[in-house]
């Protein structure tokens, strides 16, 4: 019997039931169906929301340098010539001043004698008596002329025009220093202050004229004769001879005055042109030059510090290359270079660490010693440059001076401190804000925030740990 006849012969009853089932089962799966449905939309409208937790958080900038070290001097001979003697060798240690090495010194020495008795010869005690003798000598010329011209056209008369032309050379540099800056409140006042003296001075030189021809020609140049008296009044050309002499005097005895002190202090003023002076000037410059020339035959240790290199020996013919190198070893530093984005994280007295590429599997500990204020421009980029202490001596790493290495300066090392997820901040005019879950539903809060890094920023005031903020909400400005 197939399924057709058997299902053909059953009751209607069983009929009845079958449907009946069927349908309970459509309606149960219907249900289903429309439950999880309603669950979804919940889930799709209900907001995401992290808690406020405590934690840490670590800033830093990464950047590559080279091992470097505080002071490192290349040596050299600045007189060329055989080598005598070498008294270090690489790796020996020495202080500032030591003599390092020496080139054979007789040329040098030879001619260094020869210009010191040049100059010992014109700045001999003889020398210094015999200038000394000068300037006495100029001294009382210069008293007598002036006493001359003083005598013909009066005291007071010489007297106001000298103080005129004094005051004419305190206003001639007041007006151009206002030439230079008009504003010049205290060139202005001088200029003013003499202008008004000048006026004054020129009123008390006429009284002075006058009184001149009034009292003190009839005091000093009345002469007499046996046919009687008559009035020898000085002419222009009388007065002008003693000015000139005046002028002369002075011009030999400010000579005299610069030799006397270029025997006796070894200064010679800018500008003194006699010649004996020039002379003396020549054989200090040509003494000076023979001391350097013979200091170059030897070098000298110009720091404490370790050898590093010694590219000569004795025997050998050395000229002005560098042949030693000196360098401080105490302390160690990693120059370094890194992206100028990295800016505000490259600053004196950050920590660091530092990975050599020799030395990998080893870190150093170090703090940043300097930052350059400008940008280091190498090629078409921009760098920041700087440079890292290191905390350990170089002998304990034992790597040469250039070593490779990568830098990481740490910013910011913080714990136990609050952080929120970044997606949770809103940044407004007024600062930054998150929604807070309250009992009652959201709350708009208004937050002070520290340092972020790319997924959490530190809260350091407005919430406390354990606070919940909903995440991904945007809200228009």
């Amino acid at each position: 019997m197939n399924a057709k006849t058997w299902l053909s012969k059953l009751p209607k009853e069983v009929w009845a039931g079958i449907a009946l089932g069927a349908l309970v089962l459509a309606g149960m799966s219907g249900y289903s169906v429309f439950a999880a449905q309603t669950k979804a939309a919940e889930q799709e409208t209900r907001p995401q929301t992290a808690s406020v937790i405590r934690g840490e958080m670590t800033l830093s900038a990464s950047g590559t340098g080279i091992l470097a070290v505080e002071d490192e001097e290349e040596l050299a001979f600045t007189v060329g010539g055989t080598v005598l003697a070498v008294y270090i060798q690489p790796g020996d240690a020495v202080q500032s001043g030591d003599l390092l090495a020496e080139v054979d010194p007789t040329e040098a020495q030879a001619e260094y004698d020869t210009a010191r008795r040049n100059y010992m010869e014109l700045t001999s005690p003889a020398a210094i008596a015999s200038a000394l003798d000068t300037l006495a000598q100029t001294q009382k010329a210069y008293s007598d002329a002036r006493y001359l011209l003083e005598y013909l056209i009066s005291p007071d008369v010489l007297y106001w025009e000298q103080k005129i032309a004094e005051a004419q050379k305190t206003l001639e540099v007041a007006q151009v220093r206002l030439k230079a800056n008009p504003n010049d409140s205290q060139a202005k006042q001088q200029a003013q202050v003499t202008i008004d003296y000048l006026q004054d001075a020129a009123v008390s030189l006429n009284e002075s004229r006058n009184d001149y021809y009034n009292e003190y020609v009839f005091e000093n140049f009345v002469k007499r004769s046996k046919s009687g008296s008559y009035l020898a009044i000085p002419t222009e050309a009388d007065i002008q001879l003693a000015r000139l002499a005046i002028d002369d005097a002075q011009a030999a005895l400010a000579d005299a005055s610069d030799m006397y002190a270029a025997l006796t202090s070894g200064e010679i003023r800018a500008g003194a042109s006699i010649p004996s002076l020039l002379e003396i000037q020549a054989a200090k410059r040509a003494l000076n030059e023979a001391q350097d020339k013979l200091d170059g035959t030897r070098i000298l240790a110009p720091i404490n510090g370790t050898v590093l290199s010694v590219d000569i020996a004795i025997g050998a013919e050395s000229g002005t290359d560098t042949v030693i190198t000196v360098a401080d070893l105490s302390q160690a530093y990693i120059e370094f270079y890194m992206d100028e984005s990295d800016w505000d994280k490259a600053t004196a007295g950050y920590p660091a660490e530092v990975t050599f590429d020799a030395l990998p599997d080893s870190s150093f500990t170090g703090t940043v010693a300097s930052v350059d204020r400008d940008l280091y421009t190498s090629g078409n980029s921009t760098v920041v440059h700087g440079a890292v202490a290191i905390d350990m001596p170089i002998s304990k790493f034992n790597l040469p001076i250039g070593a490779s290495a990568s830098v990481e300066i740490i910013s910011l090392d913080a714990k136990n401190i609050l952080l929120i997820p970044l997606e949770a901040l809103h940044q407004t005019d007024n600062g930054y804000a998150v929604f807070l879950v309250t009992e009652n539903g959201f709350a708009f809060q208004y937050i002070e925030i520290g340092a972020q890094n790319e997924l959490y920023a530190e809260v350091k005031s407005g919430l406390k740990e354990g606070d919940t903020v909903v995440l991904g909400i945007e809200i228009e400005q």
